[in-house]
């Protein structure tokens, strides 16, 4: 892994910089939902919001991610309870491998806000697209929204943290909690090989690797002195 690429993952050790990231999109949230008259201002926030959380949910490619269609993309697996899975199929992803996220119901509770109240406010003729462009007709480019992803990010967290790199961070925070669960990684980001997921965290869980085992040690510890010999 690159180094750069490390250093931001090492920030993830700290559990602060962790909540922060994932508690995000509803701080953008309340932030844009105070802001009155509601306008472009606040539907940028919005928008935000919603990049942000579908990346921590489903960590796909910027590619995949600015493409997204209402009607193509969210796919209504179960009316009541209400299930919504974000789907892309093989054409469409980098290495043609399906992709299928099921989405939890606060997530969709963003999402449906931002499609009832603030999608309009960004563009005129947003067409199907999530992240309408400035052209009728076109998503707004990946390029675009990486950035818009990244400045948010730093201002609100001092995370760099252009969209591609929520791939790499989810799965540390992932294998920081289940250690060497590689396969669930493997899946979530689509992988092909788990070699590939094997190999890109390698060196970026040793430091969790390290705390499971001396919590092991303690806990072994703790249990022999506090046995019932008195000591």
């Amino acid at each position: 892994m690159a180094e750069r690429h490390l250093a931001t993952l090492r920030r993830f050790d700290d559990p602060a910089v962790v909540d922060a990231l994932l508690a995000l999109p509803q701080r953008l949230r309340r932030e844009a939902e105070g802001v009155r008259p509601k306008g472009a201002r606040s539907a940028k926030l919005l928008q935000t919001a919603v990049a942000i959380e579908l990346l921590l949910m489903a960590p796909v490619r910027i590619s995949n991610l600015a493409s997204i269609e209402e009607s193509r993309h969210f796919v209504e697996v179960r009316a009541k309870p209400r299930q919504i899975h974000l789907q892309f199929p093989a054409e469409e992803v980098k290495n043609y491998q399906t992709l299928e996220f099921p989405l939890p119901a606060d997530t969709m509770e963003l999402v449906d806000l931002y499609l009832r109240d603030y999608r309009h406010l960004l563009a005129a003729d947003s067409g199907d697209f999530l992240f309408p462009g400035k052209r009728a007709g076109h998503s707004k480019g990946g390029k675009s929204l990486s950035q818009q992803i990244n400045r948010t990010v730093y201002k609100y967290t001092g995370l760099e943290m252009p969209a591609h790199r929520f791939r790499h961070a989810v799965g540390k925070i992932f294998l920081d909690r289940n250690p060497g669960q590689y396969e669930v990684v493997r899946q979530l980001l689509g992988h092909k090989n788990i070699k590939t997921t094997i190999e890109f965290y390698a060196g970026a869980e040793g430091a969790a690797a390290a705390r499971h085992y001396s919590a092991t040690i303690l806990k072994l510890r703790d249990r022999k002195t506090g046995g019932g010999d008195g000591a």
